[in-house]
């Protein structure tokens, strides 16, 4: 009997998907691949708190927005990205939810109403957040 074998998730390719939507912006508290956004400057530049080192003295470092990448592994990440995808599609009532028809691993996008005109299901949260970044309504943002 085969195994299934089921594909990588490429999060770093995920991310960066994100970030190329129209209604993607910088939000303080997201964890990049330098560290966690403090906010971004009137040029646009990033401004970056690096990871916790005991042997280094607080500093706040600039980036251009080209060399960050999301990690979408990081729970203040993943409400940024929430919060961002409500406000695209302008509906406060967004959640991630388990889709029971595809199985137990399985994730889908849903709202109070239960009316959204796409249906997003994947198997991942992420993957379901940066879906719905991506189809969100071009006027919305």
């Amino acid at each position: 009997m085969k195994r299934k074998v089921s594909k990588a998730i490429n999060y770093a390719d995920m991310g960066r998907r994100a970030v190329a939507c129209p209604g993607w912006r910088w939000l303080p508290g997201v964890q990049t691949n330098y560290g966690r956004v403090l906010g971004v400057r009137a040029d646009g530049a990033v401004v970056v708190v690096p990871p916790d080192d005991p042997g280094v003295w607080p500093y706040v470092a600039v980036y251009r927005e080209e060399v960050l990448t999301l990690r979408l592994n990081d729970p203040a990440t993943m409400g940024c990205l929430l919060a961002l995808v409500r406000e695209a599609w302008i509906d406060e009532t967004i959640v991630v939810q388990h889709d029971r028809t595809r199985g137990a691993m399985a994730y889908r996008l849903a709202n109070w109403a239960d009316d959204l005109p796409v249906v997003l299901s994947r198997r991942d949260v992420p993957s379901v957040l940066v879906a719905a970044l991506e189809a969100a309504p071009k006027g919305a943002e």
